[in-house]
């Protein structure tokens, strides 16, 4: 993920300032955008019965849930991602879970912080 936030940012630092918001869903459009753009199927707000997921993306491999904090910590994001338990409803599909927490700074407009937690798939039988 390292890479792919380097780039993310990269993109960022391309915007001029006068387009720039640094809010939570400002954050969230591009990296949905980015994620379009890359080949992948992506959902934003995710209804489940404990909130809402930011961003999940599905891959061939495995699915990405994603939660995203502005002046927070990335923990803290991924913290409220498994609280919630927003990747118990993925179980099933018999993928890889990846969780990843982000955090923005409105001021810097970056990603400057991400964790991610792999949640395997559970063993068929």
């Amino acid at each position: 993920y390292d890479a792919f936030f380097q780039q993310f940012n990269a993109l960022l630092r391309r915007v001029p300032h006068p387009l720039q918001i640094g809010n939570h869903a400002y954050c969230q459009l591009f990296l949905h955008v980015a994620f379009i753009l890359l080949g992948y199927e992506v959902g934003a707000e995710r209804s489940h019965y404990r909130g809402r997921m930011d961003t999940v993306v599905e891959t061939a491999e495995k699915i990405i849930v994603l939660e995203y904090k502005v002046n927070g910590t990335a923990a803290a994001a991924l913290e409220q991602l498994e609280a919630k338990g927003y990747h118990h409803e993925f179980l099933s599909r018999g993928k890889g879970i990846v969780g990843v927490g982000v955090n923005f700074d409105r001021e810097a407009r970056q990603a400057t912080e991400w964790l991610s937690r792999p949640y395997p798939a559970p063993a068929s039988g």
